[in-house]
């Protein structure tokens, strides 16, 4: 929190870029292990997603967009994607793992629970100073812009998927920073985090929402955008 209220000036954006690229190669099997399961590492993907979905949280409670867009919109060196002849540079949506270790307790003990992933940042988040309404709209903030970038991205495609959204209540209104963006002036410093110029550059996706079938979270999403309302105020 006192890194995000940091002067101006301090390239905030970077250093939290660089610490986050510095970690993607920590969340994977190192070189020469050839025996593992494939969960022996999620407890530190596990770490690293809910520092990320923190600090975008805490970023945007600073009201530290121009930090955010970086964050954001600044892609990530992977060595080892290069190695496999793959393009090395891939959005955040790298800091997000599918936790095989959580899917395999749920079935093990027979959970009846929609993410168990959830359940778990839900739990540890008392105390943190950070407000579990605040790390849904930071789920759904880096939701919303991959859902944007996998439009045109034949390569990955969607990558980000909001855990949190689970908790989403049906018919919610939107989250603050989106009804904020009533405000042009507002939106215009909220729009670069996203990866859009306009308004309009957001109409792919809600007729996307309007053409496939939509996931829970997809459906929580479209509702989120107020798209309507965007930019209708000075």
């Amino acid at each position: 929190m006192a890194t995000a209220n940091c002067s101006q000036q301090t390239d905030i954006g970077e250093i939290f870029h660089n610490f986050f690229e510095s970690l993607i190669p920590k969340s994977g099997k190192p070189e020469g292990i050839n025996q593992y399961h494939t969960w022996d590492w999620d407890n530190l993907r596990y770490i690293v997603q809910e520092l990320f979905i923190y600090c975008v949280a805490v970023l945007v409670k600073s009201s530290r967009f121009d930090a955010l867009s970086t964050l954001m919109q600044q892609r990530f060196y992977i060595e080892r994607d290069e190695d496999y002849g793959r393009n090395a540079m891939r959005g955040f949506g790298v800091l997000r793992n599918h936790l095989d270790s959580l899917e395999h307790r749920k079935n093990r003990l027979k959970l009846n629970r929609k993410s168990i992933h959830a359940d778990l940042i839900k739990e540890l988040n008392p105390g943190s100073g950070v407000n579990f309404n605040q790390l849904m709209q930071a789920d759904y903030l880096l939701f919303l812009a991959d859902s944007i970038r996998a439009l045109n991205d034949s390569e990955w495609g969607q990558e980000w998927w909001p855990e949190t959204l689970v908790y989403r209540s049906y018919g919610s209104s939107s989250y603050e920073v989106i009804a904020r963006a009533e405000s042009k002036s507002f939106f215009s410093k909220l729009a670069p985090c996203l990866g859009i110029a306009s308004k309009s550059d957001l109409e792919p996706l809600i007729e996307a929402y309007k053409t496939r079938g939509l996931h829970s979270a997809d459906t929580s999403a479209a509702q989120a955008i107020n798209y309507e309302n965007l930019c209708t105020k000075p």
